[in-house]
């Protein structure tokens, strides 16, 4: 149960980093596609939208999201399973 354990111990940082700069990502595509509009650079906000939907779309098709909410369960389980014994 150790290598298990391990294994999705040692997966947590990766999602969670993965996730954290997607949603940073995220919300500077929002900023940026905003000021752009701001700017009367309106033909340039569209591109910004469209790579900002893709990694969206990419992130949810990836599942990194589920997983880190699983691995999580997974690693509380266990350390409350070890605990008890």
């Amino acid at each position: 149960m150790l290598p298990l354990f391990e294994f999705y111990q040692t997966r947590l940082p990766q999602y969670y980093r993965i996730r954290t700069m997607i949603e940073v990502f995220l919300v500077m595509g929002g900023a940026i596609t905003t000021f752009l509009a701001f700017m009367d650079m309106e033909g340039w906000a569209p591109l910004v939208a469209a790579v900002t939907g893709a990694t969206m779309a990419w992130l949810e098709f990836s599942g990194t999201s589920k997983k880190l909410s699983r691995y999580t369960d997974v690693v509380h389980q266990v350390m409350n399973t070890s605990a008890v014994k």
